[in-house]
Formats: C-alpha cells, structure tokens, sequence
C-alpha cells in the first residue's frame, strides 16, 4: 500500500510538471490559424485524490472527460491516417455555449500517463481524441486528471456572408456579402454521423486568399469526405 501511494504521487506529480512545461501552441493538421489560442497553462486545475471516476468535469472549463476506451481505425493526430488498434482514445465533451478552439488532457494512471489534445470542440459536441503518442489502453485506474483550455477567437461568419458548394471540381467558396476578405480560414473535423461524434482531435483548416465581394473560388480542402462537416469559417 506504501509502495502504489508513493507510486501515485509520483505520477501526479510528474503529471503537473509535463502540462506546465507542455507545448506552446496547438498543432493542427494544416497551418495553425488565427482561431487556434494556447491554452492557459497557469489556471490548469489539478486534481490530488486516490482515485477518479469517469466521467469527471475538468475544472474550470467546460469538458468532461467521458471515457477512456480502447480505439481501433486510422489514427488522426498527425495526420497519417495510418490503421492503428488497441490505442488509449478519449470521450471528450464540450459542455459549454462557445466553441472550445484548443485543449490538453493529461490522464495520470496508476502506472504512467496518457495525453490528449484537440482544437476547434463546437459547443455540445462530442470528440473521441486519441491517444497523442499512440500508447495502448490499459484497463487501470486513474489517479489523476489534469487539463487546460481555450475558448473564442476570432469572429465567424455564416451563410450571409459566405456559401459552400460542392462538385467534382472541389469546393466552391462564394462570398456573397458587400465587404472583400483577405483571406478565410475553414476548418472541417472528420464526423460519424451515425454516432453523433466527431472522431479526432484534430483540426484540418483550407485557406482563401483575397475573396472579394461577389466573386468566388475553388479550392481542394485537406482530409474532406462525406464523412467530413465544416466547424467553423473565420476571417
């Protein structure tokens, strides 16, 4: 017994220290755009107990971890699609009212940790994100559950402004409203339909350059399919 408690305070600990000196910025599959915030490192909550049961709240923001399951299928976090099976994956839900633009979970269990990261969670959606570094499931208990996010960016614009239209050619980006756009940033996750989730932490964002009003363009977006849906169109 002293032995595992000395156990899981080191993972807690060590837990703390990686979030703190984690990453700068969220990495998505395209370039990073203006939308995508670091999180706030310095208000990530902690928290300190034996065990956790799933689902639990990460204090302060709004996501619930859901569940931690077993994931076979392409793995999407780098953008490699490469079949993967047996990889540690995350139920994470956005309980919010705003669209959470970027955040990293770091799960601490009773032998080792387990990363998380994803952009761009509309609000009330689900995300099944997998594993940062591919580890395997384990079936062990959670000791700790640390996490940080951002929320925002910048403004959206909606079908009054700009209209999507699909064909063989591509996708048809019109700008039906009276002002001209340097650029417009679409960013697309892939979605099960059937399952009412998104499947990936990862973001794939296409650009437009210099969209003036009334004209339109077409343009190749990254990873889109049937299985795709648009999450967001900023300027």
């Amino acid at each position: 017994m002293y032995i595992q408690r000395i156990n899981r305070g080191f993972i807690l600990v060590i837990s703390f220290l990686i979030l703190f000196a984690g990453l700068y910025t969220i990495v998505i599959a395209a370039d990073m755009v203006p939308v995508i915030k670091k999180p706030i490192i310095d208000d990530v909550p902690t928290i300190f107990t034996d065990t956790v049961q799933l689902p639990a709240m990460i204090a302060n923001t709004t996501l619930v971890a859901e569940q931690i399951v077993s994931y076979d299928g392409p793995y999407l976090e780098d953008g490699s699609e490469e079949y993967v099976s047996g990889v540690a994956a995350l139920y994470l839900h956005n309980s919010g009212s705003n669209m959470v633009t970027g955040c990293r979970i770091i799960v601490g269990l009773d032998y080792g940790l387990y990363r998380f990261e994803a952009t761009c969670i509309p609000p009330g959606a689900t995300v099944l994100v997998q594993e940062k570094d591919r580890k395997a499931y384990c079936d062990m208990g959670i000791c700790s559950v640390v996490g940080s996010a951002s929320t925002g960016g910048a403004a959206m614009l909606d079908s009054a402004e700009i209209t999507l239209e699909y064909d063989l050619k591509g996708m048809l980006v019109r700008n039906v409203s009276e002002y001209d756009y340097d650029t417009i940033f679409i960013a697309h996750k892939n979605y099960a339909e059937d399952k009412n989730l998104y499947i990936g932490g990862v973001t794939y964002v296409t650009y437009v350059d210099c969209l003036q009003s009334g004209s339109e363009q077409y343009v190749w977006p990254v990873h889109m399919d049937e299985n795709s849906r648009i999450v967001y169109i900023c300027k």
